[in-house]
Formats: structure tokens, C-alpha cells, sequence
């Protein structure tokens, strides 16, 4: 009798914290399954600016338990056409909940991309990409890379995962890929894509809301264009329309800031790229929440140009889950407790067809929580389980 009451109370804990560790902010209704199988849920703009940057705290639910998805990224184009190199592992170095592998070029051409060769896994993890020109002092290049496990691919016990890049010249490439507290991948060798100049990858993209513009014209010879959005949406590529001089060619640097109030990234620049009249005004940025992006613009000795529209992207990427017909699910979001979850689904992508409808979730809305209960009077009635505990340790 003890041992059993003794599980109850031990069951009664746990499903206690659990119901505590998720606790989400948002819901959205997702539309009505007319089949069952496998569907990709876009994640949009509204998404994207209330969840994190790496999608860890968003879940899909059937009112009982959360529902296992993967995560299918930008489409992209064949990289098997461009010309490959060698990468040398330098080091690598596993923190807690991370491991660094840093990679050195063998030759100074344009990277496009990235490839892996991993001894067999079965698991999905999130990874960052930073460049450096001496090893030192790095910058960051992309994050949000999904390194997907080897499903029917490991035929030889080991697979590859090819990955693009914004077009970059680093000496050093730096992949810092998240362990989700748990065993490092073992990454065995590395390559580099290159391809000519005017090659560019293939992305698939949706459109953020436009921002406002707000430019100031400084006596150090310097532009600064701020866009503002109406929230902190994910940002992968932006493009500017410029008037003023019929021929001008300058340099832009550009900052991030996550929200208006907060200031602290603008000592890191995330990237710098030339606006010219003789390219399209245009620049890509690694995946990040931007409530505000800031353009500092060096005119030197010339007039300043105007920018007078500005339009933000972000890769298009979907939840793709197996839904069943007849079931009514949701979509949570925004949960400080959450971790990105490891689904046994992540072990089957070899399953997943290569073309599914989507399935779109409709606004989102505050989840109105129920009051905490009151607190229990002193005295026996609110140490009862205590003395319960007492009696079967004893």
C-alpha cells in the first residue's frame, strides 16, 4: 500500500513540473486535415516575430500531447555543378551545450557552401557558421542551419549534409552546431563549394511587412537609415530602392538591433557590402530577429543619396508533420522554458515526400492562463504530502 501511494506522489511531481515547464504565451488555430498524412505549416512573418530566432519554443498540438515535426528549410540549388576543395579541420572544441569545429580554406576563392562528412546519426541539430580572416576575430555568416540525420543515406556508415552560404572570402570558417545537452556529431571531413561570381543560390523566401524609413544626414560625411518594423521579424535579405547621384559607389555597413530599446549589437556590424549604381541595392544578412536594421552609409566628399523603399525577406521554412483527418490542432509559441525537441520523427525524413500541401495557421492570440490557486492555510492540511513522504521514506 506504502510503495503505491509512494508512486502516485512521485507521478503527481512530475506531472506537476511538466505541466509547468509549458507554459506558452500564444496559440493558433491550424486549418481543418482533409487527409491523413504528412503536411508543411509555413512559418510566417507573425510566427517568426513572436517565436525564436531557432524556433525552439514553437509546438503543435492536439489538445493532448504536442504533435513530433521536423523543420524543412529554403529550397536551394544543386551545388554538385560548382567546384569543391578541401577543408582542414583546425580544432574542435565541445562546450556545454555546444560544439566549435573550426575549418581553414586551401585556397582563397568564393565559398558558396559547405559540406559534411558525418559518421551515421539519427538526430537533427542547429548549427551557426562564422568567418574569420585570421582566426581570431570572427563574424557571423548564417545560423539557423538544420544538419538532419543520415536516414537512407548512411548506406556506408557515414553521410553527407551539404549546406549554402552567402557568398564569402574567409581564410577560416568557424561551425558551432548545438548538442541539445546531449552527445556531439562526429564530423570526420569537410569541403568547401565554390562557383563563379554570378552565381547566387537558389533560395525560396516570404515577404515581411515593409518598415518605415528614417534616414539622417550627418556632418561626419556619413548616412544613417534606419527601417523599422512593426515587430522583431526574422530577416535573411533586404532590398533598398537609392536616389541621388547618377553614379555613386559606397560603402554600407549594416547593424541589428532586436528591438528599439536595445542597443547593445550595434558595436557588431554583421555585414558590409557595397551600394552601387551599378548593382541591384540589395544584401543579405544572417538569420536574425531585427525589430530595427541600421544602414550607415560613408558618402565621403559627396552629396548623401536617399532611400526611399526598403523591402525585408525571410527563407521560407515549414513545421512538416504527420496529421491526422478528423483531429484539431494547434500552433504555441513563446515559452521562455522550451528547448528545441527531439523527435523520434527526425530518424524517418526519408519518408517524408517530396512535395505536401500546406496547412496555414490562422491569427495568433494570448493563451488567457488560470489564476494561481490560493494559498493553503497553514496547520496539517498543508503539510499532509510531506508527512506521506516522511512515512514511506522511513
Amino acid at each position: 500500500m506504502i510503495k503505491k501511494i509512494s508512486c502516485l506522489i512521485l507521478f503527481g511531481l512530475l506531472s506537476l513540473t511538466g505541466a509547468i515547464g509549458q507554459e506558452f504565451k500564444f496559440v493558433a488555430t491550424l486549418d481543418s486535415v482533409a487527409a491523413t498524412g504528412f503536411y508543411a505549416i509555413p512559418v510566417k512573418p507573425e510566427l517568426s516575430a513572436l517565436a525564436r530566432a531557432d524556433f525552439s519554443d514553437i509546438r503543435v498540438s492536439d489538445g493532448d500531447n504536442f504533435v513530433p515535426y521536423i523543420i524543412h528549410s529554403r529550397a536551394k540549388t544543386a551545388q554538385e555543378t560548382g567546384k569543391t576543395s578541401d577543408l582542414k579541420i583546425v580544432s574542435t572544441a565541445t562546450e556545454k551545450n555546444s560544439t566549435s569545429i573550426v575549418l581553414e580554406t586551401t585556397d582563397k576563392e568564393m565559398v558558396t557552401g559547405i559540406s559534411l562528412l558525418l559518421s551515421n546519426a539519427a538526430v537533427e541539430r542547429y548549427a551557426s557558421v562564422s568567418g574569420s580572416d585570421d582566426g581570431n576575430k570572427w563574424f557571423i555568416i548564417d545560423e539557423q542551419i538544420l544538419l538532419t540525420g543520415a536516414g537512407s543515406n548512411g548506406q556506408k556508415g557515414t553521410y553527407t549534409q551539404d549546406f549554402p552560404l552567402p557568398m564569402t572570402s574567409y581564410g577560416y570558417y568557424r561551425l558551432k552546431i548545438n548538442d541539445a545537452h546531449t552527445d556531439p556529431l562526429k564530423v570526420i571531413a569537410a569541403r568547401a563549394f565554390h562557383a563563379p561570381a554570378t552565381a547566387q543560390p537558389d533560395y525560396e523566401y516570404i515577404s515581411n511587412p515593409a518598415p518605415v524609413i528614417k534616414q539622417r544626414d550627418s556632418g561626419n560625411h556619413v548616412s544613417y537609415v534606419a527601417l523599422q518594423f512593426s515587430a522583431p521579424y526574422l530577416v535573411n535579405d533586404v532590398k533598398l530602392t537609392v536616389e541621388g547621384a547618377h553614379f555613386f559607389e559606397r560603402s554600407c555597413t549594416v547593424y541589428i538591433m532586436a528591438s528599439d530599446k536595445d542597443s547593445a549589437m550595434l558595436a557588431y556590424p554583421v555585414n558590409t557590402f557595397t551600394l552601387s549604381s551599378r548593382l541591384e541595392a540589395t544584401f543579405t544578412i544572417p538569420g536574425q530577429k531585427a525589430k530595427t536594421i541600421l544602414l550607415a552609409i560613408d558618402n565621403k566628399d559627396n552629396a548623401p543619396l536617399k532611400v526611399t523603399a526598403a523591402s525585408a525577406r525571410q527563407y521560407k521554412q515549414s513545421l512538416v508533420a504527420w496529421l491526422e483527418q478528423g483531429r484539431y490542432y494547434t500552433l504555441l509559441a513563446v515559452n521562455p522554458d522550451a528547448t528545441i525537441p527531439n523527435y523520434d520523427l527526425s530518424r524517418f525524413t526519408d519518408s517524408i515526400p517530396p512535395q505536401l500541401t500546406e496547412l496555414n495557421a490562422g491569427p495568433f492570440t494570448p493563451i488567457k492562463h488560470l489564476p494561481a490557486p490560493p494559498a493553503r492555510p497553514a496547520g496539517i492540511a498543508g503539510y499532509w504530502i510531506w508527512i506521506v513522504i516522511v512515512i514511506v521514506l522511513a
